[in-house]
């Protein structure tokens, strides 16, 4: 009897402390794992459960002496649409706290994360047009941050303006107006504001018969260019927008 009970104690003992192989080659096993499977066309079914949240264990118990435990894993079937902890369809690790999607890492692109370029890329358009737009009602800006050269031509937004122009005529994307329609002398015309545009560049060509004043006094300073006060009918002015206010940069 004493016998038999050493022979299952020694048996017992390898049970738990032996290494299992599943699969291919049983007895070549990795030294570091307590589980191995080897296949070339078969997969690990994980147990597929319907988890209601990522804050609840369910349908997994955890009243004691059931407890979550950090490392549990699950296939989840199910989708909530609670807008809170919600879950989807995919392959959950239970951190001791909550359910956590094991989610594949996807590449950086410039949709998703800011990059950077090891060497020159040159992208070929194929006479197709290559547009940025700020979105509906957006207000989002190309910055180019160092020296842009460009081989061919320059292209840029122009506006037709009829009537009186005050700075509120003037829409964030406009670059040139080209204003007509007004025949009243002595109209005063503004540009936007200059230290709410810094760095901007516009241009306004007064294409009227009369000559346009720009708006006068100390508190409208920001709204007119420097060391002018009008512009002659004909003519067109190139400015930037600065600290002091709008630099002429062009034109007369």
């Amino acid at each position: 009897m004493k016998k038999i009970f050493l022979t299952l104690t020694l048996v017992a003992s390898f049970i738990a402390t032996a290494q299992v192989k599943i699969g291919t080659s049983p007895t070549v096993i990795d030294g570091n794992s307590l589980l191995e499977l080897e296949t070339t066309n078969q997969g690990l079914l994980y147990p597929r459960v319907a988890l209601t949240s990522t804050t609840s264990y369910l349908p997994l118990s955890d009243t004691l002496p059931n407890i979550k435990q950090p490392g549990m894993t699950v296939y989840n079937t199910a989708t909530t649409i609670t807008g809170t902890n919600d879950v989807t369809p995919g392959l959950y690790v239970n951190d001791g706290f909550n359910w956590i999607r094991v989610t594949p890492t996807a590449p950086k692109t410039l949709y998703t994360d800011n990059a950077a370029i090891t060497s020159a890329r040159t992208v070929t358009l194929n006479n197709n047009d290559l547009t940025f737009t700020a979105g509906v009602g957006g207000t989002g800006k190309t910055v180019v941050a160092s020296t842009f050269k460009t081989g061919g031509a320059v292209y840029g937004n122009y506006r037709a303006f009829n009537g009186t122009l005050n700075s509120a005529a003037w829409l964030d994307s406009d670059y040139a107006i080209i204003h007509t329609g007004s025949t009243t002398t002595g109209e005063l015309i503004s540009l936007p504001s200059a230290l709410g545009n810094l760095g901007r560049i516009i241009s306004y060509t007064n294409q009227n018969t009369v000559t346009k004043t720009y708006i006068t006094g100390p508190t409208n300073a920001d709204f007119r260019p420097l060391n002018t006060s009008n512009i002659v009918a004909g003519k067109g002015q190139l400015m930037i927008a600065t600290s002091t206010g709008w630099q002429i940069i062009g034109g007369n």
